[in-house]
């Protein structure tokens, strides 16, 4: 009888999780899902958690082709480059539930499946419980925490008089098939510090979150992604780009207000379209007098608007880590960097917040991971303008790469100017920016812009295998470095 009810109690929660998902489950359940590939496409999976509900798998992807890891400890900066490509390989997603998922094999034929399963609930091994030779490895689904507050926004020329205005850029005629927001994360003290015995944990975890956070913007017309370029994560208090209230609590407007000079001063925070700081202490505002030290301790997010690609593309988000409880929150702030307004305010009035969408004030409801048609739109407009320009190119740790067409016609030993022309062709100044000649044949630097005063750098790399010394054949490229060539 108990498994009889328990078997009843299982598909209501199933039903509850894929249904409206207004009343998230108070208690974890127990399931033992089962993976099996496609016969046809290896990279699709179907993820079936319960009899008669599954989920059809795709692969993810989040990371740059080269991501650069960031440890700032007591003795110093740690920093490792890794494949971001080897890393994600086991990323899966479904965009119709939202579901953001690391499948990793086991022994056995068994998998182990950690990660958001829907926009609210959250899947992870239970490592106490025996395997079921029949049924797999059992898995806890359970309610991901939601953060209550506010999710904020600042105006450039708002608040603070010593911030200058972003200037008014006009819109352009072209749309892009697509964007990519090229991000440096942050994790500060308080969010590094639980995955500091086991830091392969924490890129794991930031994967599945940013996965989740990019499915939001798939949805869009034209679609984005995220493609992360830099974890950076802070193993010692103290860190330089916040501002804090207390131990345990950031100063929300004055740590943007450092975050920025931050991404100024520092190179992957120059290359990258967005800075954005996960953190584990609360974040609280002073209130709007300027007489007052009190604070609101109400928010949970802050970030600027309309700001991707320039001086203020800065944003902070709460999150509990290993419980991908800010995913809502990031997505709304970066709505906001690409210049989408709250639902019931400024562009979006005729956008009611009573639809519970994604750029609601607060965290919102059934539809929370939904741009509504007036954040839709926003993002769209701000998309044709210039000041969204860094969108439309990758241009940082995940490198251009040259095609073997343009080698046979040229060299392998061809001038900087015909790589970056030949990638930058919209551009009316587009040049090589390094030394002539090149001191590594197999990496170029580029300038491009439309004027001298608006100039961004990329890095082009030519393909893997290619010779790179004219008198030594042995030597050949390799990311972007001339090296022995590799034995096989």
């Amino acid at each position: 009888m108990e498994n009889v009810l328990l078997e009843c109690f299982l598909w209501v929660v199933l039903l509850v999780i894929t249904g409206a998902q207004t009343q998230p489950l108070r208690h974890s359940i127990t399931v033992y899902p089962q993976v099996f590939e496609d016969r046809e496409d290896d990279s699709k999976k179907l993820l079936v958690i319960h009899e008669g509900y599954s989920l059809k798998l795709s692969k993810g992807s989040v990371l740059s082709d080269i991501v650069l890891l960031r440890e700032l400890t007591e003795t110093g900066v740690k920093e490792t480059y890794i494949d971001g490509r080897q890393y994600e390989k086991d990323l899966y997603q479904d965009a119709k539930t939202q579901a953001s998922l690391l499948v990793q094999p086991q022994a056995a034929g068994h998998y182990h499946i950690v990660g958001l399963i829907n926009s609210t609930h959250l899947i992870e091994p239970i490592g106490k419980l025996e395997r079921s030779s029949v049924s797999g490895t059992a898995h806890r689904i359970k309610a991901i925490p939601l953060n209550k507050g506010i999710n904020g926004v600042l105006e450039a020329n708002q608040d603070n008089a010593y911030i200058e205005a972003r200037a008014s850029k006009p819109a352009t005629t072209s749309l892009s098939r697509n964007f990519t927001i090229e991000i440096m994360l942050l994790c500060d003290f308080y969010h590094a510090s639980h995955f500091r015995t086991k830091p392969a944990m924490r890129v794991q975890y930031i994967k599945v979150f940013m996965q989740a956070v990019s499915l939001r913007f798939q949805q869009l017309s034209p679609p984005g992604s995220i493609a992360i370029t830099t974890i950076q994560s802070s193993l010692t208090a103290g860190e330089s780009y916040v501002q804090l209230y207390s131990k345990n609590e950031l100063l929300g407007t004055q740590t943007l207000e450092k975050l920025a000079k931050f991404a100024k001063n520092n190179h992957a925070g120059r290359s990258a379209d967005v800075v954005f700081l996960l953190t584990a202490r609360d974040l609280v505002q002073y209130r709007s007098s300027t007489t007052t030290t009190q604070v609101t301790k109400d928010h949970v997010g802050l970030a600027y608007l309309g700001a991707a690609c320039e001086y203020y593309k800065v944003g902070v988000g709460v999150d509990k880590p290993g419980l991908y409880s800010a995913v809502h929150t990031v997505a709304h702030e970066l709505g906001h960097l690409l210049n989408a307004t709250h639902d019931g305010e400024d562009y979006s009035t005729r956008c009611s917040q009573d639809l519970e969408n994604l750029m609601h004030t607060h965290v919102g409801g059934r539809e929370n991971f939904r741009f509504s048609s007036c954040s839709s739109i926003s993002i769209r407009e701000f998309l044709k303008s210039k000041s969204a320009n860094c969108l439309k190119h990758i241009t940082n740790h995940r490198m251009f790469q040259v095609p073997y067409g343009v080698l046979r016609q040229k060299a392998p030993f061809l001038n900087g100017t015909d790589y970056c022309q030949l990638f930058f062709p919209d551009y009316r100044k587009v040049f090589y920016s390094g030394p002539n000649p090149p001191i590594n044949s197999c990496h170029f630097k580029c300038k491009f812009g439309d004027s001298a005063r608006y100039m961004r750098e990329a890095n082009l790399i030519v393909p893997d295998g290619t010779p790179c010394k004219k008198y030594i054949s042995e030597m050949e490229c390799y990311y972007g470095l001339c090296t022995q060539r590799k034995q096989t």
